[in-house]
């Protein structure tokens, strides 16, 4: 009875539970994140009684939540889904409302900027049509600016909201970390607070919200959440939290890095690709990140395209246009490592090629570079050697200031392109409405053919394939080498490109080489070199893709000099020293001041050891043939050895100053002249060995002075007159015509002679050439503890009783009437040998006496040591080639070869070393950068010829030069530097086209008209208008903004129905409630009646007694 009575009783009170769950789960209806409680009920252990088991009732185990793991990670992954799109719909939407509005979007002002210059072109000469083309052009800049602010806006906006969303994130991360501690009191989730466990899921659907998120559910209830998948980065764990934070990339907007644990050791997390943190970082990646870079360049490229318009016109007042727009950046520069006062100015040349990226500059001083590190992509470029400014991403540097090895700049752009773009003219009249060249067709053309001309800022020619730039060699011509070249007659080994000046490219070639330099244009223009074959003309044209299709070889410009050379260019290829002027200041007589001196410097050109060769045969042989070399334009003789002799640099100098200057055939005579301030009556002069004796008194004017040199003509061979000016001129007597001129003092202390003239010999062609032989000892070479023979003569005496400088020298010179040398101790404890007087520049051998010894008591190697050359003018020594003449020639005098130009160089010039061997190169050059002052070939007039029906040629009228010569196929454009040629019909043979300079700026509308065009033509990437490339831009976001806001719908439902699973399972239904309720209301009423049954029987049971 007592079991029933429990029994009952028991089921009471977990029916009451049953009753207060259900009531609480009605209350907490509306709750948010409240998930439907259940009693959880299980039987009670039933009691054996004899055979049978009895039923003991039922117990409360607790009270459990309604919960489905599986479902509630569905909720959370789609509420991530759902989230993603938010941003992109928000956002792209901005960008569309501020791209697509017709009244502050871009196409309407591109509209009205073209419509303008339409306007314009009908009226070029109006200044108030010129003043509304100026304004409409300032409001398109305008408009560039404001759009660029607003997208910048939203770009701050996403930082923001990013910021906004890892902080939420952090704050989201340490409630959970709170939660786990609570949790960590229980063993099992089913002894967990329905409460607590409801917390932890919602904040873990709030993370969900931020970014998706892998859970892992331990027994006791705690989780461990990472980023996105099982094998991202980890964000809680039962024992702690990782926090978040953000890094931007300021050169690259769309480049976001999630770092962990930031403020301890950072590394960057797994990728984030949902919730609302994903869609912030995919629309700035996918979306508004090639949105401000494709307004960016679409702003870039406007601006290269109507400036190249602009500037390829004429303004009202006859001067080539300036830029009408300017990307004006703004850069934030810190040098670091900078010890003294530099400064860099910096200025967006090329707005094309600007890069809206932070870079780093570090000066490497050994070499005069400047290493350019990009930061955004790491990339790594060098300037050129001793390059003044340096250019780099469309950007122009120049650094004022002593710079040292490793100094660095940082380079930071803060203002995006299109946020800098300005309109830089104020003034109307400097609109350059009209076309810059005008085509002009001859009056007794015979066909019908008419021309126009359009301008490219662009060069037609795009360069070489091969050869490296001179640019790119160390800038020093006299360096002993700084490239070694294999010779080949198909492939250019240098390019001299235009922009460069005062270009020498050096080569150094080994005795009897054949190899030698051919320069060319690229339109097959033979400018520099030797005569070649037609094979090897095809073979030079044939293999770089540089060299014009259709062109034909010329050599019509070979070698030219002055009118002759190709577009008058000062070219040289041979050898060459030029006089100079040096400015100097001194006190003038008075002591008020300073008076500027001009003192002329001679030219002088100095030799390498010549070149030793031995004859050994019975008759003569030529070292360099008759008229191979020349100089100063004059053909040489044959350089001739003589049988069985050598060499020398005194055989050299002789043949040199024998040579006579010849015009037609002609031989010109020697002449001096020694103007009347430079005569100096209290010194004598001697002519060719023949002192001109003064007598008594001594000559008072030019006229005494002459009297006496044709005294002595018999003997010296020269003739004197008077000048005009009071002067003198000496000249070879007839008969001696060509003769060297030698004049001297017989005081030998006196540099200068009676003539005023330093006394020197004087030749026809005006270059003197003198030769010496100098071996140069060290102190660390002597070795006396051996022998020296010199010219054959072996030097005696005891080494060692003087080892010294001076003691060798001293037993050297006891024998210089022998050796004809004569030795100079010096201060460093070395010494000099060099020829006596009379033996200049002869050879000295030096040699061992003790056999099988390579040195000697000088330490040099026992060998015959040639001389050096040294030549002198008063204008120039220019060695060039005759005809067989090649660089060999000039290496036995101890020159090196050499390709020089005087000026700028106006085309890039491809650079052959033909021919076998190996040659080794250097070159020295000044590089500047090409603009209206120096450009000579760019714009430059010419005229279009037609030889035939099928050919013309191309002549530059400012020089006269026929730069091209094409094959013609009717109908096509011809294109020369900046111009293209269009004929209207056929032109047939003799018909010639003149592209001149346009001389009327004001009504001429030619070159408005071709910024009218520009609204039309496929500029952005070479396929879209400015205005389809902006529609293109705008449309892109507005599909990304319509698939985003697609996809949030579907998402929506997905989410929707995620939603209903879990309400299904965890949330409170008013019916379900209400049922429970009735339900356990009956139970309770029966529990009741249970018990009262059992204590009626029970009473019944005490009343038997």
């Amino acid at each position: 009875m007592s079991d029933m009575f429990s029994i009952g009783a028991n089921a009471i009170q977990q029916y009451r539970h049953s009753l207060t769950t259900v009531s609480n789960n009605i209350a907490n209806l509306n709750t948010e994140g409240y998930s439907r409680q259940v009693s959880n009920v299980s039987e009670s252990a039933p009691v054996e009684k004899g055979n049978i088991f009895l039923g003991t009732g039922a117990r409360l185990e607790g009270v459990v939540r309604s919960y489905d793991q599986f479902t509630e990670g569905s909720l959370r992954n789609s509420n991530s889904d759902l989230e993603t799109q938010q941003p992109q719909v928000k956002y792209a939407n901005r960008i569309i409302d501020l791209m697509g509005s017709q009244t502050a979007g871009l196409s309407s002002a591109l509209d009205q900027f073209f419509a303008s210059a339409a306007e314009l072109s009908t009226d070029p000469a109006s200044v108030t049509t010129r003043g509304g083309f100026l304004r409409d052009a300032d409001v398109l800049a305008s408009r560039f600016r404001e759009l660029a602010g607003g997208l910048s806006a939203i770009d701050k906006e996403t930082r923001a909201d990013l910021n906004k969303q890892v902080a939420t994130m952090n704050t989201l991360t340490e409630q959970m970390t709170l939660v786990n501690k609570q949790l960590a009191r229980k063993s099992t989730a089913q002894k967990q607070p329905p409460g607590l466990l409801d917390q932890r899921d919602a904040i873990l659907r709030d993370m969900s919200a931020v970014t998706r998120v892998h859970v892992i559910e331990q027994v006791s209830g705690q989780v461990s959440v990472r980023l996105g998948s099982s094998g991202g980065t980890s964000l809680v764990e039962p024992t702690g939290a990782t926090m978040l934070g953000i890094e931007f990339s300021e050169s690259d907007p769309g480049r976001i890095d999630l770092i962990a644990n930031p403020y301890g050791d950072p590394e960057v997390t797994s990728t984030v690709s949902s919730g609302a943190l994903g869609g912030l970082m995919s629309l700035r990646s996918q979306t508004l990140t090639p949105a401000m870079d494709s307004f960016d360049r679409l702003a870039q490229t406007l601006v290269k395209e109507v400036n190249e318009i602009h500037q390829g016109g004429l303004d009202a007042y006859g001067q080539r246009g300036e830029d009408l727009f300017k990307i004006e950046a703004i850069f934030e520069v810190s040098a670091p490592t900078i010890a003294g006062d530099v400064d860099v100015a910096i200025e967006v040349v090329d707005p094309d090629a600007f890069k809206y990226a932070p870079f780093e500059m570090q000066y490497m001083g050994a070499d005069k570079v400047w290493k350019i590190q990009d930061k955004a992509t790491g990339t790594i470029s060098f300037s050129p050697p001793g390059a003044s400014v340096v250019e780099h991403a469309g950007l122009s540097l120049v650094f004022d200031g002593n710079l040292s090895d490793g100094d660095s700049f940082f380079i930071d752009p803060k203002v995006r392109p299109a946020a800098g773009m300005q309109m830089t003219l104020k003034d109307p009249m400097s609109i350059a409405a009209a076309a810059l060249m005008r085509v002009v067709p001859a009056n007794n053309n015979v066909g019908d053919a008419k021309g126009s001309v359009s301008f490219d800022q662009s060069l037609e020619f795009e360069g070489f394939q091969f050869g490296k730039s001179v640019t790119q060699l160390i800038n020093n011509p006299n360096a002993v080498s700084d490239a070694h070249v294999i010779g080949s007659n198909i492939q250019p080994a240098f390019v001299i490109p235009r922009g460069v000046s005062d270009v020498s490219l050096m080569m150094d070639v080994p005795q009897n080489s054949r190899l030698q330099f051919q320069v060319m244009t690229h339109e097959g223009v033979h400018v520099l070199g030797h005569a070649i074959d037609t094979d090897t003309q095809a073979g030079m044209l044939s293999l770089d893709g540089g060299f014009r299709d259709g062109s034909q070889y010329s050599s019509s410009y070979l070698n030219g000099e002055g009118d002759n050379a190709y577009l008058n260019m000062g070219l040289t290829y041979g050898y060459l020293a030029e006089s100079s002027n040096q400015i100097s200041y001194q006190n003038n007589a008075a002591g008020t001041g300073l008076d500027m001196v001009n003192t002329a410097i001679p030219a002088n050109a100095y030799s390498d050891r010549v070149t030793l060769t031995e004859n050994p045969a019975a008759s003569s042989i030529d070292l360099i043939t008759n008229g191979a070399l020349k100089l100063n334009g004059h053909s040489l003789g044959a350089l001739t050895l003589a049988a069985n002799t050598e060499s020398s640099a005194a055989a050299m100098a002789s043949w040199i100053n024998s040579s006579v200057a010849t015009i037609a055939g002609v031989t010109q005579a020697t002449t001096l002249t020694a103007k009347a301030d430079e005569l100096d009556y209290n010194k004598l002069v001697s002519i060719n060995g023949t002192t001109i004796a003064h007598g008594s008194p001594a000559p008072a004017s030019a006229s005494d002075l002459v009297t006496l040199i044709n005294a002595q003509t018999t003997t010296t061979h020269v003739v004197a007159a008077a000048t005009a000016l009071g002067g003198v001129t000496l000249s070879n007597a007839a008969g001696y015509e060509g003769q060297p001129i030698s004049l001297g003092n017989p005081d030998e202390t006196s540099n200068s002679n009676g003539l005023g003239q330093a006394n020197k010999t004087y030749t026809s062609i005006g270059v003197t050439a003198t030769a010496s032989t100098v071996i140069n000892v060290t102190k660390l070479n002597l070795d006396f503890a051996q022998q020296v023979s010199i010219n054959g003569t072996t030097i005696t005496g005891n080494y060692q009783t003087d080892a010294s400088a001076a003691g060798l020298a001293a037993l050297i010179n006891a024998q210089s009437a022998t050796t004809h040398v004569v030795a100079t101790a010096n201060s460093n404890g070395g010494l000099s040998l060099t020829n006596t007087a009379g033996y200049e520049g002869q050879n000295i051998a030096l040699a061992n006496p003790v056999s099988g010894s390579t040195t000697n008591a000088l330490g040099q190697l026992n060998k015959v040591y040639t001389g050096t050359l040294s030549m002198g003018s008063d204008d120039k020594v220019r060695f060039t080639f005759g005809a067989d003449g090649v660089p060999s020639d000039l290496a036995e005098l101890g020159f090196r070869t050499g390709l020089y130009v005087d000026g700028t160089v106006s085309e890039d010039l491809a650079v052959f070393v033909a021919g076998e061997g190996v040659a080794s190169i250097s070159a020295g050059f000044t590089q500047q950068k090409m603009d209206a002052s120096n450009e000579r070939q760019k714009d430059a007039p010419f005229m279009v010829a037609f030889t035939s029906d099928s050919e013309y040629t191309i002549t530059d009228t400012r020089s006269a030069t026929v730069v091209a010569t094409r094959a013609f196929e009717p109908g096509e454009e011809i294109t020369y530097q900046n111009f293209t040629l269009a004929l209207d019909s056929q032109p047939v043979m003799g018909d010639t086209f003149t592209i001149e300079e346009n001389i009327d700026g004001v009504g001429n509308n030619g070159n408005i008209l071709l910024m009218v065009d520009l609204q039309n033509k496929p500029v952005v990437d070479g396929y879209q208008t400015i205005s389809d490339a902006y529609i293109d831009v705008v449309s892109t976001v507005g599909n990304k903004a319509t698939l985003s806001r697609i996809s949030q719908e579907a998402l929506q439902v997905v989410y929707d129905q995620a939603v209903e699973s879990r309400d299904a399972i965890s949330g409170v239904s008013l019916d379900k409630e209400a049922a429970d309720l009735i339900r356990f209301q009956q139970a309770y009423q029966a529990s009741a009646q249970v018990i009262q049954v059992a204590s009626k029987l029970f009473d019944s049971i005490l009343g038997l007694r």
